[in-house]
């Protein structure tokens, strides 16, 4: 049944994210070819951490940025107010976008979810993707959170997933690798397997020359 779902809601996303999104400086094809980056990632993650599943991670990285098809045009309008929001006060973007309109891109994506009828769990990985978890948000949404996290900041860190318009994320909080069981001086090992499972990734989707979309 997750198989199926995942299937669908990969065409789905296909068909979403095929244009670009201007406000985010996300690139024809730019937004699916991440989408599908994150959750191959997100997935292979789960499964060297043991601390989410495989499935839903996939669709947790999957769906992580659906909120910018929404809100695209009005990020357009307000694009160079929401960079000086991130710059001046060392946040993210989403944060920025938060500030700035009441609601940023992930709580889109999470209400969309919501209204799709997926898990809370996934509900919650979607809208706290790019906010920070505590050290006892172990749970079935914290673990799926913090490995949608980690996926989506090492795609940045290729360049899959920055947007020319957007600044860049603070630093990976080491809470989130608490969270999965990860040491500090495992990350790397962790991080080589999952450059080596997106550069597979990008390959197979045709070397990603549009891909440089925005997370």
């Amino acid at each position: 049944q997750k198989t199926i779902r995942n299937l669908v809601l990969t065409a789905t996303m296909s068909g979403m994210g095929a244009r670009g999104v201007a406000g985010y400086g996300i690139p024809r094809g730019g937004l699916f070819d991440h989408a599908i980056v994150v959750a191959q990632s997100a997935q292979a993650l789960s499964t060297q951490t043991n601390r989410a599943v495989p499935a839903e991670a996939y669709t947790a990285g999957l769906l992580h940025d659906i909120g910018k098809v929404v809100l695209g045009e009005h990020v357009e309008n307000r694009v160079g107010a929401i960079i000086d929001i991130a710059e001046s006060e060392g946040c993210s973007f989403a944060e920025a976008e938060r500030r700035l309109r009441g609601i940023n891109h992930a709580e889109v994506g999470a209400v969309l979810a919501e209204k799709w009828g997926l898990p809370d769990f996934l509900v919650g990985a979607i809208r706290s993707h790019h906010a920070g978890l505590d050290r006892d948000e172990s749970d079935e949404t914290g673990t799926l959170t913090a490995t949608c996290i980690i996926a989506n900041e090492v795609a940045r860190g290729t360049g899959s997933g920055v947007g020319i318009n957007e600044t860049p994320d603070p630093k990976l909080s080491g809470v989130i690798l608490e969270i999965l069981g990860i040491k500090q001086n495992e990350f790397g090992d962790i991080e080589q397997m999952l450059l080596k499972n997106i550069e597979e990734t990008m390959s197979l989707l045709g070397g990603g020359g549009d891909s440089n979309g925005d997370a």
